[in-house]
């Protein structure tokens, strides 16, 4: 009886001895995959692009003008940082679209605003309501006149003379590519949309 709980202290030594040989085993093993495993990236720059652009006008003033007065004015968009078009690092492609509001003593006034009309080129732009939407795109260093002249309405009374009055053109850009207009000018008219469609 002694012997035989002797023979299975021994068998049970000899078991510890084989499991722990088998985890040293596996601790090489898998030490040595380590130091045989490998990983690499690589890194690069993208330089994402901007929408900017110039608005400028010729150097005529506007002086005392009579309702039914026409004046000379020449109002440009350039896509570029500045009026000379030199300007243009990482400037992307753009539609716009642009309306007409006026001030008198800095105050926006919607009935002149309806009786000051700027000389648009209808073949290059779209008008829908009090907007007019480009007919293409604009591309780097490239310009557009939105209007070379503005005509004041007879229907202007006396109300507004000896007044300071502000036109102001607001322009709405967006980028060219991805059909950006569709999630901005969901109301875009549709004539407009066709042309687009065309060009981008």
């Amino acid at each position: 009886m002694k012997l035989k709980k002797e023979l299975n202290k021994d068998n049970k030594i000899i078991v510890y001895l084989a499991a722990s040989l088998i985890v040293i085993l596996l601790l090489v093993f898998t030490i040595s995959l380590a130091f045989f495993s490998n990983n690499n990236t690589t890194s690069g720059t993208i330089t994402v692009g901007e929408i900017d652009f110039s608005v400028y006008e010729n150097n005529e003033q506007i002086g005392y003008v009579i309702p039914g007065q026409t004046a000379q004015k020449t109002i440009t968009v350039i896509n570029s940082r500045n009026s000379q078009g030199t300007n243009t690092k990482n400037l992307g492609t753009f539609l716009f679209k642009f309306n007409l509001e006026v001030y008198v003593d800095n105050e926006y006034d919607e009935n002149l605003s309806k009786l000051v009309y700027p000389n648009i080129d209808l073949y290059n732009f779209t008008q829908d309501g009090e907007e007019y939407y480009y007919n293409g795109c604009l591309n780097k260093a490239e310009s557009v006149n939105l209007c070379s002249n503005i005509t004041f309405s007879e229907g202007i009374d006396d109300y507004y003379q000896n007044r300071n009055i502000n036109i102001v053109f607001v322009i709405d850009a967006v980028q060219a590519e991805n059909s950006a207009y569709k999630e901005l000018w969901p109301d875009a008219p549709q004539s407009w949309v066709e042309i687009i469609n065309n060009e981008i």
